[in-house]
């Protein structure tokens, strides 16, 4: 009943919406808003001489803390640009641009050259294109993540190769996801941001179904509406082997009419390969990103994960005493691009709680436990390595009395092999006895003291974050940030927030935490996921570290040639002076990133005498 009354009223607020050509989702512009973008337009293009375009078009920061809205006029961008790259090899970088037609437009492709440098090409493949749409989100949408349904918020999100997937009801600030099963049905748009108070509210507002959602694999024709801005993003992936140098090509901007547009592209590969990120504070040490609500049996969804360097996703891999289990996800873990180990959360837990002296009993539970771990150890070892570290989870937000009680099968488990996380808040008194300290809160100031504190009392344990905010906002800038930098710079060995995707698609009703919105990075489908601003924002906040990681090692080497090549001593000691001195809380991570490649060519230029 739910669902035909949904497909009732999309198909209600959507009739003659959709041309024989191509979906056409519109947005209603303010006039005076309209009439001013247009002048600015029309002034942009006199003085790129180019009045005869058929549309305009800004390249635009991909990662920027601009909400980019169908009527908001792109300031920081830049009319009839060149969508350009600098990148490592192996490495994904977005690039942006904004179009702006004079006249409604059907089926509209964007078509990519090869990129063409000195030394070779790079396949047109190698760049990914999407449409950002924007559709309807509780009212702290963009930074917030508390529930508010009496202000629909409207913010770029999803990152769609097929637009007609979402269709948004600008008028009601509804939106619709496609339901479908492949070669069985068409497809109808299920309400999904139905509030509870509807009548006979059904949870199939919460995209319950996820293997009806299917996205295109690569972007699909869509509309242009007269006078709207449409963002696109466009991420290149650098192939392993490329040689440095600056490669170019074109985009093709085509629609039912003929050639709209040919936007030139320049990426320039940096003779560099990144590597893993390492901690701020110890060189030799690994800085993850593990977050909640990772684990998929689907090989998209990981090579996703390993793409955006979540390459230990939590509860994988899945330690029994199976050992073809466990080796059939050593297979899966080389083939997706995961790493298999250290292994978070990914074993029995260890939330028992025992009276302090232990009686009897309580006794007897624990040596039960102790056998039992040890036996998953001496399993997991022998397929992973003797190496493969492996945390047992404590009691989630456990109080401290919580965590007392715990402690006696927390050292039991360490007796055979394993180590402890758990999420809680600081105390000197308990928190030694624990491996993997989760502490709730962003990663500011006040908090790193916590974290230094923890990695004395246990320098080889790993001190990670999450919540206030949890995953949700959209800004791709502040998610870059508060994942990247601001947590490196802060100590954190891990950035693990909650959660990155699980089954609720519905910002407006949310079961899990009602006074919520929906805390989802990004959106599940039926065997993917659909990425979003904010996701690519945490990967560029990962490679911030890379980048970081790299200046460090780079002026580590360059260190050790005081007097074979001084003047790359000097230089490696200035640049940890930069990276030790930077804001990670204030500074632009543009800026960051573009210093640590200055340093790291002129040092690598520098100590090429040496070698």
């Amino acid at each position: 009943m739910m669902a035909a009354i949904a497909a009732c009223a999309c198909a209600s607020a959507f009739a003659g919406a959709e041309s024989p050509a191509t979906f056409r989702q519109r947005y209603k512009l303010d006039p005076v808003q309209e009439r001013e973008n247009v002048e600015q337009v029309a002034k942009d293009a006199a003085a790129a001489k180019r009045q005869d375009a058929k549309l305009a078009y800004y390249v635009v920061p991909a990662m920027g803390a601009t909400k980019r809205l169908s009527g908001t006029y792109p300031v920081d961008g830049r009319p009839f640009g060149t969508v350009s790259w600098v990148a490592a090899r192996d490495e994904y970088e977005p690039a942006s641009v904004q179009f702006f037609p004079y006249q409604d437009e059907d089926k509209v492709e964007i078509v990519a050259s090869d990129l063409v440098g000195k030394h070779g090409a790079i396949p047109a493949s190698a760049v990914d294109f999407a449409v950002v749409k924007i559709w309807y989100q509780g009212g702290s949408a963009w930074y917030g993540y508390f529930h508010d349904n009496d202000h629909p918020q409207a913010v770029p999100e999803l990152l769609l190769h097929d637009e007609n997937l979402i269709r948004v009801d600008d008028e009601k600030k509804d939106y619709y996801v496609r339901y479908d099963t492949p070669g069985v049905n068409t497809g109808y748009w299920q309400w999904m941001s139905a509030r509870f108070e509807v009548t006979d509210y059904r949870i199939d507002g919460q995209a319950l179904c996820p293997h009806m959602i299917h996205d295109a694999d690569a972007i699909r024709p869509f509309a242009l509406n007269k006078h709207e801005f449409k963002q696109i993003l466009a991420t290149v992936h650098v192939p392993k082997g490329a040689a440095g140098g600056v490669y170019r090509g074109t985009i093709a901007v085509k629609s039912a009419r003929g050639e709209l547009a040919r936007i030139p592209m320049r990426l320039r590969v940096l003779p560099l390969d990144l590597p893993e990120p390492k901690t701020d504070y110890n060189p030799d040490k690994r800085y993850y990103l593990c977050m909640y609500g990772s684990v998929s049996p689907f090989p998209k969804v990981n090579r996703n994960l390993a793409a955006h360097n979540a390459k230990t996703p939590m509860e994988f891999p899945r330690v029994s005493t199976n050992e073809a289990e466990l080796a059939k996800q050593l297979a899966n873990a080389k083939e997706w691009g995961l790493d298999a180990g250290p292994c978070f959360a990914g074993i029995e837990g260890c939330m028992t709680q025992t009276s302090i002296p232990m009686t009897e009993k309580d006794k007897a539970t624990i040596d039960t436990a102790r056998a039992k771990y040890a036996a998953l150890m001496k399993a997991a070892r022998k397929v992973f390595g003797e190496d493969f570290r492996a945390f047992s989870s404590g009691q989630d937000e456990g109080p401290l009395w919580t965590v007392k009680g715990e402690r006696n099968i927390w050292r039991a488990a360490h007796e055979a092999g394993l180590d402890i996380m758990a999420t809680t808040f600081y105390n000197r008194h308990f928190l030694c006895d624990l491996d993997f300290f989760v502490q709730p809160g962003m990663p500011v100031e006040r908090r790193a003291e916590n974290v230094r504190l923890f990695h004395q009392m246990n320098p080889k344990g790993l001190c990670g974050w999450y919540a206030n905010p949890h995953c949700g906002p959209e800004s791709p800038d502040y998610m870059r940030r508060i994942h990247g930098l601001m947590a490196w710079k802060a100590g954190y060995d891990v950035s693990s927030n909650y959660c990155w995707y699980r089954s609720n698609w519905n910002d407006f009703a949310v079961p899990f935490e009602p006074q919520m919105r929906g805390l989802v990075a990004v959106y599940a489908t039926a065997d993917d996921v659909i990425d979003t601003l904010a996701w690519e924002g945490v990967r560029e906040g990962l490679d911030d570290i890379r980048y970081a990681t790299l200046l460090k090692q780079t002026a580590f080497k360059a260190l050790e040639c005081r007097f074979k090549a001084p003047a790359a001593y000097h230089l490696g000691r200035a640049a940890l002076g930069y990276v030790a001195h930077w804001d990670g809380y204030r500074g632009d991570p543009d800026t960051f990133r573009k210093e640590c490649v200055n340093y790291v060519l002129k040092m690598n230029d520098l100590m090429k005498e040496t070698k």
